[in-house]
């Protein structure tokens, strides 16, 4: 309800988030955060670096809108809301299995979330229960799974499946990949 988590790749040192209510769309409170970064594991990407930050003290049940960059380059927008003290929804999808040479595996992830937004007016989240990828040691199946235009609108939680620990000839490796996609609580 008070803190949020955000992870992002650069090839830029110094990135930081800037961020304020989402009704600020010209960032005219706008905050900062400065992040932790560290290099990725996967193959061919040297200089690539995870950034996390936590951004704390939020309000409750509000809805934020930030920003990745320094300087003058700053990213899209992207959008989340705290948690309250009421009910709230959240789509649960599993088994995606992106993987780069069947994109409709992601595509279609993204229509079934896009028709639950239709039919439920203020979704929270998207809970992701495993095998978001079908090799999670391949960089280009993460980047496409974070390319659906619901990730812009709404956080993620996921979870690691088998095949998040998978290398390109299915044997299993270890959480570091998945971890360098994600920025989950210190308890998840």
């Amino acid at each position: 309800s008070k803190e949020v988590n955000i992870s992002w790749h650069a090839t830029t040192d110094g990135t930081i988030v800037k961020y304020t209510l989402a009704s600020d769309s010209s960032y005219t409170n706008q905050q900062f955060m400065i992040s932790e970064c560290r290099p990725i594991p996967f193959e061919g990407k040297g200089n690539v670096q995870q950034c996390k930050a936590t951004l704390s003290n939020l309000a409750p049940d509000t809805r934020y809108r930030f920003q990745i960059g320094k300087g003058n380059s700053w990213s899209d927008d992207y959008q989340f809301k705290t948690a309250g003290t009421g009910t709230f929804s959240f789509v649960h999808i599993t088994d995606i299995h992106s993987y780069t040479p069947i994109p409709t595996r992601v595509s279609t992830a993204n229509e079934v979330i896009n028709k639950a937004k239709t039919l439920v007016s203020d979704l929270e989240f998207i809970l992701f229960s495993g095998d978001v990828t079908a090799h999670g040691t391949v960089y280009d199946q993460w980047e496409n799974l974070y390319k659906m235009d619901t990730a812009k609108e709404m956080m993620y939680a996921i979870t690691p499946g088998n095949h998040d620990y998978y290398n390109s000839s299915a044997q299993t490796t270890n959480i570091s990949y998945f971890n360098a996609m994600t920025n989950n609580p210190d308890n998840g």
